[in-house]
């Protein structure tokens, strides 16, 4: 670029010079032309004088011409030259940027993307907890009783005899099973509505809900007070134990009329 400047200015000079020297050979051609013209009015014989005078000027004037458009084509190419390489940079540039901004677009869209995908996988993992089958919670739910029970037993072990008697004898657990089971109540086919179904399995839901809750209380109470609680410690796990069954009594009469309406 600096090479093509340096010949730009002095192809330019060159040009000036010229084209001062082509108006200096134009002032003399006129000059001689008008003396021939006075000179041939006057007395022909003597116009012959200035003729090889006249010619000589005239091809002087024809060579500055041709040396002024030699020196406007060369300009002309150089100029071209320039603006193309010009042009050509420019087209590369915006090329090389366009391609960094592409693969910075790709890049930020990729760290979006994992950020989107690492801020709601927990949402989707706890959707897909929520879709679970009946029979897994009703399996977790086993586990967790279980459990319950025996800590229940284990705490227990040194309570007084008495009262670790009256809590576990058939009459008293009939009692409360008996109180705490609510009367099945027979649907009839014809009365069973969707809105129905889903009430029964929002109160089967619901269900579960508060038997984990009451596991984890009663866990948390065996562990601070293994003795003093274990009469209410089994008093709770028969009753975890009856709502449980009644659950899954529940789902299996709410299984029954989605299969009867299906």
């Amino acid at each position: 670029m600096h090479t093509g400047r340096l010949k730009s200015n002095r192809l330019c000079s060159r040009l000036v010079q010229d084209s001062c020297q082509l108006d200096k050979e134009e002032d003399k051609l006129k000059a001689f032309t008008e003396l021939s013209t006075e000179l041939s009015k006057a007395a022909p014989s003597t116009a012959m004088a200035v003729t090889p005078a006249l010619a000589a000027v005239i091809t002087s004037h024809a060579k500055s011409k041709e040396r002024v458009a030699t020196r406007v084509r060369e300009l002309d190419s150089l100029w071209e030259s320039l603006l193309s390489n010009i042009v050509t940079n420019i087209v590369k540039t915006t090329d090389i940027n366009l391609e960094r901004a592409i693969a910075l677009l790709h890049t930020e869209t990729d760290v979006a993307l994992q950020s989107y995908f690492r801020s709601y996988s927990p949402l989707l993992l706890k959707r897909k907890a929520r879709h679970q089958s009946w029979g897994e919670l009703d399996e977790l739910l086993e586990l967790k009783n279980t459990s319950a029970d025996d800590d229940g037993e284990n705490g227990a072990a040194g309570a007084e005899h008495g009262s670790k008697a009256w809590s576990r004898s058939p009459d008293s657990k009939r009692r409360r099973v008996e109180s705490s089971t609510p009367t099945a109540v027979p649907v009839k086919e014809e009365n069973v509505d969707y809105r129905g179904l889903l009430e029964a399995m929002k109160s089967s839901l619901a269900m579960q809900t508060r038997t984990f809750e009451l596991l984890a209380k009663e866990k948390q109470l065996l562990k601070q007070n293994p003795q003093g609680s274990s009469r209410d410690a089994d008093y709770r796990a028969t009753s975890i134990t009856s709502t449980r069954r009644n659950s899954s009594a529940e789902r299996q009469t709410t299984a029954m009329q989605v299969g009867a309406l299906s």
